[in-house]
């Protein structure tokens, strides 16, 4: 594209011009669409490009153009090209824009850049003011390597991508863009009325992981709750254990695709949501160990597939719990495990299996939790087997001890409890233990 721009700019030096003498011969050009009678005439750039007002110098067997004009409808306050020798030599172009973000969108849409980050320049949406500084360098010799790189700066701008019904106002910060992709970090922002930091990753010299295309974090303050209630219906329940508003993470990062094998096309990898926070200034009202005063920290992430439903939900409360979770033909199937930070094995096709060790382990509550009041079978028990260091039960604590909680006939719950200090065997019902 340089190469085709300014050929149609500059003429090959003519032969009346001292070429190597070091010479200079100067014309100046008028704005495109007038005529003019110098010895270099007006002229657009071809293409995408538009009108240009620069003066051209000719030194030696080389060029150099400075001026502005417009590339696609966006204007360019200044621009800097040339090349110092037409032979083995290296084509430059600088320039500096003030625009509109769409229409340099729009350009970035028509750029080589379209062709890798195709997804995310098609679906962003851009307006508002931005500053654009670009600088290329292209060798003119076989294998030559071509150079880019340039910054956006932004001032009170909006972005939005509705595939993730997200909208952003109030942007202010710098990006930096290159031949592969582009790096936006610490964006200010202000999403939903709260402000908020977004990071903005695309291609391999820009993202954090290689094995990802695209990657996106915001970092904002959020209620528990209100995440959960965006997110997949598997974790609706725990909804009423929150209570509070905490710094969240929210990330979005897109792989890229693996090679096609022969005949096929390529395989489209999953786009993975994640959520992470500390959980300070959120209180958790689960039974122990699942309960914490807003003021402490607990690590928690939540890992899932875009679209919601579409694949396994991935929690870990520190390495207090960790649970795993499936929604499959409307039916939701959970497996946690005490004292470990990720499971492995699979859900239950529906219903609740939890296993595991813990420091301490509130009996009758988590009964209680895991059996439910009767009035939604959505998430059936299946099967409880824990082994707590300490089991609260029925005002005692009672060390190392192995409590087993599964469904029984007619709608109770068999509980069974043994340790070196008790054997308990019970049932529970919609009204208690029995």
């Amino acid at each position: 594209d340089g190469i085709r721009s300014l050929s149609a700019l500059v003429p090959m030096p003519r032969k009346s011009v001292s070429a190597g003498t070091g010479r200079e011969e100067r014309a100046t050009g008028s704005k495109a669409g007038r005529g003019g009678g110098s010895a270099y005439p007006d002229a657009a750039i071809a293409g995408r490009t538009g009108a240009l007002d620069a003066d051209i110098a000719f030194v030696g067997d080389g060029f150099s153009v400075e001026g502005g004009g417009k590339i696609a409808g966006v204007g360019v306050r200044k621009v800097q090209a040339g090349i110092e020798s037409y032979h083995d030599g290296v084509l430059y172009v600088k320039a500096d824009t003030s625009s509109e973000a769409g229409q340099l969108l729009n350009l970035l849409r028509q750029s080589p850049l379209h062709k890798e980050h195709a997804d995310t320049l098609d679906n962003l949406r851009a307006s508002g003011p931005a500053a654009v500084a670009f600088d290329m360098q292209l060798a003119l010799r076989e294998g030559g390597r071509t150079t880019l790189n340039g910054g956006v700066d932004l001032t009170d701008a909006k972005l939005a991508d509705p595939r993730w019904k997200v909208a952003f106002e109030q942007v202010r910060g710098h990006a930096d863009f290159g031949r592969s992709g582009f790096r936006a970090e610490d964006l200010a922002v202000l999403h939903d009325g709260a402000p908020g930091k977004l990071s903005l990753r695309a291609g391999e010299d820009y993202v954090r992981d290689k094995a990802n295309a695209f990657e996106a974090g915001l970092d904002a303050m959020s209620g528990a709750d209100e995440l959960i209630a965006r997110g997949p219906d598997d974790l609706a329940w725990l909804k009423e254990y929150l209570d509070g508003r905490s710094l969240w993470t929210v990330g979005i990062s897109i792989p890229k695709s693996a090679p096609a094998a022969p005949g096929k096309p390529a395989a489209a990898a999953p786009t993975m949501l994640s959520l992470q926070s500390n959980l300070v200034g959120t209180a958790l009202t689960l039974p122990p160990p699942l309960n914490k005063a807003a003021a402490t920290p607990l690590q928690t992430s939540v890992e899932t597939p875009l679209p919601l439903g579409s694949g396994d939900v991935r929690v870990a409360l520190g390495n207090t719990l960790a649970l795993r979770a499936r929604n499959t033909n409307g039916k939701t199937g959970v497996r946690a495990v005490f004292g470990a930070n990720r499971v492995d094995d699979l859900p239950p096709a529906s219903g609740l299996a939890v296993s595991g060790r813990v420091d301490v382990l509130e009996a009758i509550d988590w009964i209680a939790l895991a059996h439910g009041d009767g009035s939604d079978d959505s998430l059936p028990l299946q099967r409880v087997d824990v082994t707590a260091q300490r089991l609260q039960l029925l005002g005692g604590v009672f060390p190392n001890t192995r409590l087993v909680v599964v469904p029984a006939a007619r709608g109770a719950t068999a509980v069974r409890a043994e340790g070196a200090a008790l054997v308990i065997r019970q049932f529970a019902s919609a009204a208690g233990l029995e």
